[in-house]
């Protein structure tokens, strides 16, 4: 694996947990209401 494919995972692996933690309040607030 080339240092510039490295690069694109590690950035897209910070871009999933971007994600996930954007979607964590939601997922809270949907576990309470049930």
């Amino acid at each position: 694996m080339g240092p510039n494919q490295h690069g694109q995972f590690l950035r897209s692996v910070s871009e999933l947990f971007d994600n996930l933690r954007a979607a964590i309040p939601g997922i809270t607030q949907t576990a309470k209401k049930t």
